[in-house]
This record gives structure tokens, sequence and C-alpha cells, in this order.
């Protein structure tokens, strides 16, 4: 009897002791600017809107810039993301998604794309397979090179 209520006491404790754990690993997005890079690339594609977190210029392009952290987007670690400034039209955002980056992780059921298109369908409450409109936004899925994929979220026309 001694060992049972020690047992459970022990399987409490560290139940306890697990919700302390983050929940989402490697997104320091998140951590750092606390809402979901979707949440934030919704909001700030109009014109005027100021980037949150860490971003670098892109060499080249006077109005782009990359942002410096990591970030998971629609379910899926993100490789890269870049903000252009439109002018008149707002904020463009470029997420991609390597291949390469996305096996280095492990193999999957589903593809990369058919991922990402979920992860938008579900964000969005939309069926659409390429674009979706969501709070005055568009979202599209596009194919890349050698397996990788692109999202462009832009202001809805």
């Amino acid at each position: 009897m001694k060992t049972l209520i020690t047992s459970v006491l022990t399987g409490l404790a560290l139940c306890c002791a697990s919700l302390a754990i983050p929940q989402v690993f490697g997104n320091r997005f998140f951590g750092a600017i606390g809402q979901q890079f979707e949440d934030f690339a919704i909001a700030a594609v109009g014109p005027g809107a100021e980037l949150k977190g860490e971003w670098v210029p892109v060499r080249g392009k006077e109005d782009s810039k990359r942002l410096d952290m990591t970030a998971v987007v629609f379910g899926v670690p993100a490789s890269e993301i870049t903000a252009e400034n439109s002018g008149s039209s707002g904020m463009r955002y470029r997420v991609v998604y390597r291949a390469a980056d996305d096996r280095k992780r492990g193999a999957k059921a589903a593809t990369l794309r058919e991922r990402i298109t979920a992860g938008v369908r579900a964000y969005a409450g939309s069926e659409a397979k390429g674009t979706a409109t969501y709070k005055g936004a568009q979202i599209k899925v596009e194919d890349a090179t050698k397996g990788d994929v692109s999202v462009v979220i832009s202001k809805a026309p």
C-alpha cells in the first residue's frame, strides 16, 4: 500500500512538472513576439505596417528584409522568411520551405506541399488548394524548384 501511494504521488508530481515544458520547440519568433507568425503577417499586410522581431536587410534589394529568427509557419518550420514593402499595397511576406531542410527532420506521411496546404486550409478555414483569402489577406501556396514550396502572404486584391 505504501508503494502504491508513493507511486501515485510521484506520478502526479511528474505530470505537474511536465506542464512547465514549452509546447513549441525551435520557434524563436513565437517566444520573442508572443504570437504566431501567421497572425502577425495577416495583421501587418497593410501600408505602414511595423515589422516585429529581428529582421536584416537583403543585399541588393532596398525594400526587402529577411527574418533573422526561426519560425514555424502553418505548422511547418520555415527555411526563410522575407518581407517586401510594396509601397501603397503594403507588406508582402514570402515564406520558403526547402525540401532539403524538411528531409533532415525525418520521414513524413505526406509531402511538404500537402502539409503546408493543409496548414493553410486549417488556419484560413478554407478549402482552397492554392490560394486562400483570410481577414483581408491573400495566402498563396506556390511550388518552387526541386520540391521547395513557398507561401506568399499579401493584401487581398
